[in-house]
């Protein structure tokens, strides 16, 4: 796994909500809305490591994703009273209908207001 450091995940969104450009001309979408995993979907490998197990398939917006391939993977790191940890892990996705997108997992998700969701996606690249 790729440790992303103390980069955070944080990007230049504009006005209309949009990231910038991705790969090949497709628009980056900031969204930051929560995703509910699917049942039984999860990465027991990645659980016995004791990391998040990233869903193979998904629900958004009432929709279904499977994901296809994994493109990128990191942490983002907190500290608190001079310990540090891990805050959020995040993968960059590819769907198996081509959309792109950057979900993470948040292990601390009562600092985000909702302690309902731990899965998020965070831009969707079209």
């Amino acid at each position: 796994m790729v440790d992303a450091g103390r980069r955070e995940l944080h990007e230049d969104v504009n006005e209309a909500g949009q990231a910038g450009s991705g790969e090949g001309g497709r628009r980056r979408t900031f969204v930051s809305e929560p995703m509910t995993p699917e049942p039984g979907s999860g990465s027991v490998d990645a659980m016995a490591r004791g990391e998040p197990g990233l869903p193979r398939a998904f629900s958004w917006r009432g929709e279904r994703f499977e994901i296809g391939r994994v493109i990128d993977r990191g942490k983002t790191h907190g500290e608190d009273r001079g310990d540090v940890y891990v805050r959020k892990h995040w993968y960059d996705i590819e769907t198996t209908n081509g959309l792109r997108m950057r979900v993470y997992f948040d292990r601390n998700p009562g600092r985000s207001g909702s302690r309902e969701s731990r899965w998020w996606v965070y831009w969707v690249e079209k």
